[in-house]
């Protein structure tokens, strides 16, 4: 995973401020899943993942363990005092996503050297008022995929716009018969034409500033079941 990190400061001209993109997932549907699982993945041209996180409401060495607490309680204590404990979380299913990302934040400092500047999820879990309010650096911003949704829509909008402006001026041109209505069409309409490109993460981080997320968004905890 260093690897990864390392190879998206390098197409960052080394910039060690990255844009990630996340995600998390439950073992099983429904509002009571016992573990999840959230990874964060680069936003390179090829993406890999660059860090995990688990959850556990439970802990099945200590449920195995019980049979010991009656016949053998000194080996049963001995147990419990030097084995690995895997529950780590108390709390909803649905709130295990937001914590596994804000830790994934709050050490990759400490474990790469660099900042997530942005977070890109899948608008399931309410992961952005998480992270905009217990933000372990200043300036974290979050987008949903929405968000991209909705600037692709705005794009195809205005392409279509200036498509349709450009085909009256051609209609205009061939049927005029005077110079002005030639030099009219003015070749500025193909400078605005607000294409789809090869924009890298960064880019579409600044087309996206101005997409705010509806409050109704930040609200409620997302528990699992609808995409595991």
């Amino acid at each position: 995973m260093i690897t990864a990190v390392e190879e998206a400061v390098v197409e960052a001209d080394g910039v060690r401020d990255l844009v990630v993109s996340g995600d998390g997932a439950w073992l099983t549907r429904g509002y009571s899943s016992l573990h999840g699982i959230a990874t964060l993945c680069s936003t390179t041209a090829k993406p890999k993942v660059i860090d995990t996180n688990w959850c556990s409401k439970t802990c099945t060495k200590c449920q195995g363990a019980e049979s010991l607490r009656r016949v053998n309680f000194d080996l049963f204590k001995t147990f419990q005092e030097n084995h690995e404990c895997q529950l780590n979380f108390t709390g909803t299913s649905g709130a295990m996503e937001k914590e596994m990302i804000r830790e994934m934040f709050c050490r990759s400092l400490s474990k790469y050297k660099i900042k997530y500047i942005s977070y890109i999820g899948d608008g399931d879990a309410k992961v952005h008022s998480f992270l905009t309010s217990n933000s372990p650096y200043l300036g974290v911003r979050y987008y949903s995929a929405e968000c991209f949704d909705r600037l692709s829509s705005m794009r195809k909008r205005f392409n279509l716009k200036i498509t349709n402006r450009r085909k009256k001026r051609t209609i205009a041109t061939v049927t005029s018969t005077t110079s002005a209505a030639n030099d009219s069409f003015s070749e500025s309409d193909d400078e605005m034409l607000f294409m789809l490109n090869d924009k890298d993460s960064i880019d579409i981080t600044q087309d996206l500033i101005g997409l705010d997320l509806p409050d109704d968004d930040t609200n409620t905890d997302y528990e699992p079941g609808g995409d595991d």
